[in-house]
């Protein structure tokens, strides 16, 4: 009961955020979930007899989206700024280690704490310049989509027709069966998104939850409808993967959950944690295929 009053509460306002924040504070309010994501990731650091850097890896992360939000109103070099500060930090990691007490622990503790910029930091500073386009919000709608619909699509198939374990070690509960449900649920609904894409925007614009109509470019369907594919076909498995590995890392700490703070859920890292690698997947695909129009920078 409490998993389902979560996402009752959570999904409206992920929702409200995406439709409806400036970007300004849609950039803040996704730097505040990476800010609860790396608290977690370094409490899993401290659960393997790691030293976790702390206050140098949360103040990064505020630096990092704090700048990052400016590009709203300044100028994308704002971003960049943003993205080399996370640069510059994850060296400085490295560089602190060298006054732990423990030398023979230094080095997998620099590289620990290192590993929170491109695990989380990046990928959701990537998230924000997609937002920053001009049909960043049907993006994310699929993105989210094609994730959300991946994990329902596997716990009720794994469920029923379940008997194949796909990784018995990492994650006893999931199976072959579970993961192949989800590959083809996913990758039903994203030609359906890719294909209808204009009508799901124009509805979203009648409805005020989205400041454009604009969907993807006016290409041939059939072109759109292979993207899709495709491209939901790449987002569900990073986004499996992603969920293997997060519990991977739970489990080489020894714990159920990264949290507490989603009643029924767990933690912050265990909702975000197929996002994380699902979100880069989106980011490089589309910049990959700029010809056909996935969307069209601008640069104030």
């Amino acid at each position: 009961m409490k998993r389902v009053l979560t996402a009752v509460v959570l999904i409206p306002l992920v929702l409200l955020v995406l439709f409806k924040a400036p970007l300004w504070l849609f950039t803040l309010v996704v730097g505040a979930v990476a800010l609860g994501a790396a608290w977690e990731y370094l409490g899993l650091v401290k659960a393997v007899r790691l030293q976790p850097l702390t206050m140098p890896v949360l103040m990064t992360c505020i630096a990092v989206f704090t700048v990052a939000a400016l590009y709203d109103s300044v100028s994308w070099a704002t971003f960049g700024l943003a993205f080399f500060l996370s640069v510059f930090a994850l060296l400085a990691f490295l560089a602190l280690s060298m006054r732990q007490p423990e030398l023979d622990s230094a080095f997998a503790s620099a590289t620990a704490n290192a590993t929170v910029i491109p695990y989380v930091l990046w990928p959701f500073l990537a998230l924000c310049v997609i937002r920053f386009q001009q049909r960043g919000v049907f993006l994310i709608v699929f993105l989210l989509a094609i994730v959300w619909s991946g994990d329902i699509f596997a716990y009720y198939a794994g469920r029923t027709f379940g008997k194949h374990k796909l990784a018995p070690r990492i994650s006893p509960g999931k199976t072959w069966e579970g993961t192949i449900a989800s590959f083809i649920g996913s990758v039903f609904l994203a030609h359906i998104l890719f294909v209808d894409n204009r009508q799901i925007m124009d509805a979203l614009y009648r409805w005020h939850l989205s400041s454009t109509p604009a969907g993807l470019s006016e290409v041939d369907k059939h072109v759109r409808l292979v993207h899709g594919v495709i491209l939901g076909g790449f987002v569900n498995v990073a986004a499996q993967v992603g969920d293997l590995v997060e519990s991977m890392m739970k489990r080489s700490a020894g714990i159920k959950d990264s949290g507490t703070i989603l009643p029924g859920h767990g933690g912050i890292l265990d909702r975000i944690d197929a996002l994380l690698f699902a979100i880069p997947v989106l980011y490089f695909y589309t910049m990959m295929y700029p010809a056909w129009t996935f969307y069209t920078p601008f640069y104030p």
